[in-house]
């Protein structure tokens, strides 16, 4: 069995982020990170997506950056909540990176470009750890991914697509019976970890066919046994052939 596997680190080799730190208002209609505070000290970050989230009654924008989350298809974008908040104060190493991020944005230094756009990735991984670790109350990958033995057979299926995962590896994964498990996962996450497999795997090969591979050489790196397995259960779970991309 594998071991012990980073719940984000699938997302992020597979979805590449990318964040620019901007001076003044981000563009509207973008995946959008806002620090605000008072008198030039962060109290929250806000991430909105597909919108720039409004600045709270009281407080002001000290720093802004576009985020980019690798495109719509990254299913730890859909999870997420289409505004997300987080409290710096109680968090002293998060509270001194924005403290950075805010002085990088005040400053005109050399450099600071590429100093706002490294701080700002560092600060959604943390808004993203976050989230993981808060979960969710409604069915699906958050809740998933906070749960204390569905988490590490989410990731397990993340970082090894290519196993041939049956049900009982997975159940003895999270530590749990195969019946247990199977019920928890679905109640959990919301599908069955078969289906959840099968739409894990068509991601990750349409990402490899839109980056030049050909149908057969995705279909084997994400573990289906055949192109026509990947290109049937690709119209099974989007309703088009595998080089039909969104």
């Amino acid at each position: 069995m594998p071991g012990p596997f980073d719940r984000l680190s699938a997302f992020l080799e597979a979805f590449e982020l990318n964040v620019h730190g901007v001076v003044g208002a981000p563009p509207a209609g973008e995946d959008n990170l806002v620090v605000v505070g008072h008198a030039e000290i962060p109290k929250a970050i806000l991430i909105g997506l597909g919108h720039s989230p409004a600045v709270p009654s009281g407080m002001d924008q000290l720093a802004a950056a576009e985020v980019d989350f690798g495109g719509a298809g990254n299913p730890l974008l859909g999870a997420l909540p289409a505004e997300v908040r987080i409290d710096i104060d109680e968090d002293a190493p998060l509270a001194a990176l924005t403290r950075v991020f805010v002085a990088e944005c005040d400053a005109s230094r050399c450099g600071r470009q590429a100093a706002l756009d490294r701080i700002g990735a560092v600060l959604v991984l943390y808004v993203l750890r976050e989230l993981i670790e808060d979960g969710t109350s409604s069915p699906g990958l958050l809740a998933g991914l906070s749960h204390p033995s569905i988490k590490t057979a989410l990731a397990a299926i993340h970082n090894q697509p290519d196993r041939s995962w049956r049900m009982e590896d997975l159940a003895y994964v999270a530590g749990m019976s195969r019946s247990s498990f199977m019920v928890a996962f679905r109640e959990t996450v919301g599908v069955t970890p078969a289906k959840y497999l099968v739409r894990w795997r068509v991601t990750l090969a349409q990402r490899r066919i839109a980056g030049g591979q050909t149908v057969k050489a995705a279909a084997r790196h994400v573990g289906f046994g055949s192109a026509e397995a990947l290109a049937h259960a690709c119209r099974r779970e989007t309703g088009r052939a595998p080089t039909q991309l969104p």
